[in-house]
């Protein structure tokens, strides 16, 4: 599963973690953040890599700062297709 191009961070992890919590034996709370960290590319997992003893919330509100920080251009993103 990927994050679609114009779909926010937000709704890419609430789509991932519905899909991921369908999964038997059901999900530890602490492998739902590895597991989401590792599906996303690019300066997201670079900034994100460190954080997968957060709470799956907390990475979101990360992921949405990043996010937020590409818009604005503070964050540069050297992996986007421009």
């Amino acid at each position: 599963m990927e994050q679609e191009p114009e779909e926010t961070f937000r709704v890419y992890a609430l789509r991932w973690k519905n899909s991921a919590s369908q999964v038997e034996p059901p999900l530890l709370d602490y492998e739902y953040g590895h597991l989401f960290v590792q599906t996303l590319d690019g300066v997201y997992y670079e900034k994100l890599c460190t954080s997968i003893e957060r709470s799956f919330s907390e990475i979101i509100q990360q992921g949405e700062m990043i996010e937020e920080g590409i818009k604005t251009g503070k964050i540069i993103d050297p992996y986007a297709p421009w």
